[in-house]
Parts: C-alpha cells; sequence; structure tokens
C-alpha cells in the first residue's frame, strides 16, 4: 500500500473549483487496488484534499486509508515555482485493526515549455505517522508531464516509500487523454515495482476537473 500516490502537487484549486481522480490497477497474478482522490478550493490560499486507498493481493490480505488534509501555500502563489504544505490526519485499516494516523507533508511544482509543447514537474514529500504504534510511513512521489497534444499528455511518475527503514520503488508511465473540451481525462498506464518487471499492473483511471 504504501507505493500509491494521490495526484498531489503545489498548486492549490481556485475557489469553488473541485478535481476527482479515481483509478484502479490489477496484476495477472491477481493483486489490485482502487484509489480516489478529491480536492476542493476553498478560497485563493486554502485547498481541503481527501486520499482514498483501498488493496488486495492473491492471498486474501486486504487494506486501506483515507485522509483527509488542507493544503496552504508557502509565498506568493503566482511565481514559477510553486511550493506548499499539507497537514491533516486519517486512518488506516488491516484486516480488522484500525490504525489513526497525521500527515505531514511538502510539495514543490512548476511548469516548464519543451520547444512549443507545455508540460509539469511536480515532487511531493509526505510523512505519515501511525498514532498506534508510533510507526511511520515516509514517501516521495516525483511526477514529470508533458503535453503531446491538444488532447494527450505523457507522464512519468516514480514513487519511493519508507516504512521503517525499508524503502520500495514504483515506476509508473501512463497516458492521459482528453476526448472532450478538457473537463475530463482518460488514464491508461501500468506501475512497476523496481527491480520486479514480470508482473506490472494495469492501471486506469478517470479525472476530472469541475
Amino acid at each position: 500500500m504504501s507505493a500509491q500516490a494521490a495526484q498531489a502537487g503545489a498548486w492549490l484549486r481556485d475557489p469553488g473549483r473541485s478535481f476527482v481522480s479515481s483509478s484502479i490497477t490489477a496484476t495477472q497474478a491477481g493483486d489490485g487496488s482502487s484509489s480516489t482522490y478529491l480536492e476542493y478550493g476553498l478560497n485563493d490560499r486554502l485547498t481541503l484534499g481527501a486520499d482514498v486507498f483501498f488493496a488486495f493481493d492473491r492471498f486474501g490480505n486486504q487494506g486501506g486509508y483515507g485522509t483527509l488534509f488542507l493544503r496552504l501555500p508557502l509565498g506568493s502563489t503566482d511565481r514559477p515555482n510553486k511550493w506548499a504544505i499539507d497537514v491533516g490526519g486519517g486512518a488506516a485499516w488491516l484486516g480488522g485493526e484500525v490504525l489513526p494516523h497525521l500527515k505531514t507533508g511538502l510539495s514543490w511544482g512548476r511548469g516548464y515549455r519543451l520547444r512549443q509543447r507545455a508540460g509539469w514537474i511536480a515532487v511531493d514529500a509526505s510523512v505519515f505517522w501511525d498514532l498506534t504504534y508510533s510507526r511511520h510511513v515516509a514517501k516521495l512521489d516525483t511526477t514529470v508531464g508533458l503535453a503531446l497534444g491538444d488532447h494527450v499528455k505523457a507522464m512519468m511518475q516514480v514513487f519511493y516509500a519508507s516504512v521503517d527503514g525499508v524503502g520500495t520503488t514504483t515506476y509508473a508511465p501512463s497516458l492521459l487523454i482528453e476526448p472532450g473540451r478538457g473537463t475530463y481525462s482518460l488514464q491508461v498506464g501500468v506501475e512497476m515495482p523496481a527491480g520486479d518487471y514480470g508482473d506490472p499492473s494495469l492501471k486506469l483511471g478517470v479525472w476530472r476537473r469541475f
């Protein structure tokens, strides 16, 4: 579960505007997950977010988490380099056990241009602090995206997670396809743990802005 990353970033939502993404992953061996991520702009300098994740494996093990958080900018929001912090809390569940946690995060992002094409880079660092056993999960998620045309974007994500000092890395290339007027996108991609490319996860998702 520690490899899951929400579609986070240092950018805040405009007041009254929302973003939601939902995705599922599955492997040929029978492992899978589902996730939903939401953001809502409360005002110019405050965004409310929620992150819900569920995973299962081929052996019947199940678990997940839900986190509610607030994102606040660091400094001016109109400069090229965007910085923001996240603070929040929620709970994880493993089998029948519920484990409350706190979340702290720091994000950086900026747009860029490659010839005539626009792109973006985001780096999100976060720590989930378990309140039951005093354990923690540290995550570092990096995203590089580039518009290939008016309706297609390519995205490469690298997810790193450390649980009690044991780290894992996952590579996740995908395409975002906008079939309509840009209010929603279809995501098609794969997720591959570093060092184990024999059973990648197929990833399908939907992003919507409203």
